[in-house]
């Protein structure tokens, strides 16, 4: 999924289809098939891994939306990637190695070497995690810091109020974690069988846990803002989050309200 002021951009098994958010009005995209689902948007053009039998039009692409324009950045495929200025940072599929690749030229600089499990881009460098220990780095690869060792993580997400990583925790049964940068400190923020977890507004955060429910609550107190059973997957565009629930409708939430709204549903497209 992906998002900008006026769209969003959901991958689906034929294509792509672009939703106007106020109207909820669908345009599908043809001969986009992106490959793990997985795309992002920026001023104008789409970023994707492309099926094509043309090995010249395989791989990672960049599109402009109207379709006129088409460019093969890189023959491989890269997931998850990460369009940042004017490169892209990625791994080749989850446990490879990480890459900043130039959007322009295609240039590729390798920044970390194999396995990196997870990573999370910030303004100022990377943090990233090699299935037992977690690292920080620059957006050059350099000045490389080892910053907790021995431990097992998923689903890193970076808050730049107060310089904390948080994170799910595999080796305390996918408890959530918070590691604050500036202290050093470790802390269980809260037990359960976590799969997903995103910073979602001044101190709150949003979570997905194994059993499909999604939860908002506040670092500071714990308390919950909401919580929906029954959803597939969720993502936070410019403090609006938007989630699918188990028959493949989209729906939005935002801080003030904290009361879903149907988006669309991709079952209307057949």
């Amino acid at each position: 999924m992906a998002s900008t002021d006026e769209y969003l951009y959901i991958p689906f098994e034929n294509g792509i289809v672009e939703i106007e958010k106020k109207t909820g009005k669908p345009i599908i995209l043809q001969d986009i098939t992106s490959e793990f689902g997985y795309v992002n948007v920026v001023n104008g053009y789409i970023f994707y891994n492309a099926f094509n039998n043309n090995e010249n039009k395989r791989g990672l692409v960049v599109q402009s939306l109207d379709g006129k324009f088409l460019k093969q950045i890189s023959k491989m495929s890269y997931f998850p990637f990460v369009v940042f200025g004017e490169w892209i940072y990625a791994t080749n599929l989850r446990g490879g190695d990480l890459y900043k690749i130039n959007i322009k030229n295609s240039e590729q600089i390798m920044l970390a070497e194999e396995p990196v499990e997870e990573f999370a881009l910030h303004e100022n460098g990377i943090f990233y995690s090699d299935g037992n220990n977690l690292y920080s780095i620059n957006l050059d690869g350099e000045n490389k810091q080892k910053l907790l060792s021995g431990i097992k993580l998923k689903s890193i997400t970076y808050s730049n109020k107060d310089n904390t990583l948080l994170f799910i925790n595999s080796d305390e049964e996918n408890g959530i974690y918070s590691y604050n940068i500036n202290t050093n400190k470790l802390t269980d923020v809260r037990e359960g069988d976590y799969t997903f977890v995103q910073v979602f507004e001044n101190d709150g955060i949003v979570t997905l846990n194994s059993s499909g429910l999604l939860q908002s609550f506040s670092l500071a107190d714990g308390h919950i803002d909401f919580q929906i059973p029954e959803v597939t997957n969720f993502q936070i565009f410019n403090d609006t989050l938007y989630y699918f629930d188990q028959f493949k409708t989209v729906y939005s939430i935002t801080p003030q309200n904290n009361k879903p709204n149907k988006v669309y549903s991709l079952r209307e497209m057949n």
